[in-house]
């Protein structure tokens, strides 16, 4: 592994906490049923969506959210740029999409963003975007300058 992150997102956290304050708030003595299954999803929601790790090796930058959930991977060889971006605050948290593609994010409005060669974009929510790029671009010139399978030595 090159290189490893994982961002814990606070405002998935205050989100869920609020929404469970709200809920007890608002039920009534006979939806106690109800109200646990609530609070149950909640929780759920609350761990699942509670970082959003990134990993990068020679070969393949991974991404998921909590406990392994909803784990993608994209091969380096796939990657056509890179560059850091700001997302707009509306773009909001979790997994949304966005024009040519998808947002992961957990926390703020930092990111990196991937290009594919097919067109696609992949945005990674970071709160270490720099080291993130750097690495990513790192592994980019190593493929570009490693010698083809194809060409003849």
């Amino acid at each position: 592994m090159i290189y490893r992150h994982t961002q814990h997102g606070v405002a998935v956290l205050l989100i869920v906490a609020a929404a469970a304050l709200l809920l007890s708030m608002a039920a009534s003595a006979q939806a106690g049923q109800m109200m646990w299954l609530a609070f149950l999803i909640l929780a759920v929601v609350a761990v699942l969506f509670s970082s959003l790790t990134i990993e990068v090796n020679r070969m393949r930058i991974c991404w998921f959210f909590g406990p392994w959930f909803w784990k993608r991977t994209l091969p380096v060889s796939e990657v056509q740029s890179v560059r850091v971006v700001h997302n707009q605050w509306y773009q909001g948290l979790g997994i949304r999409w966005i024009p040519k593609g998808w947002l992961y994010n957990v926390s703020g409005t930092e990111a990196v963003e991937l290009t594919c060669k097919d067109g696609k974009v992949v945005r990674l929510g970071t709160n270490d975007p720099g080291n993130l790029l750097r690495t990513i671009k790192a592994q980019l010139e190593e493929l570009d300058s490693s010698p083809s399978p194809h060409s003849k030595t």
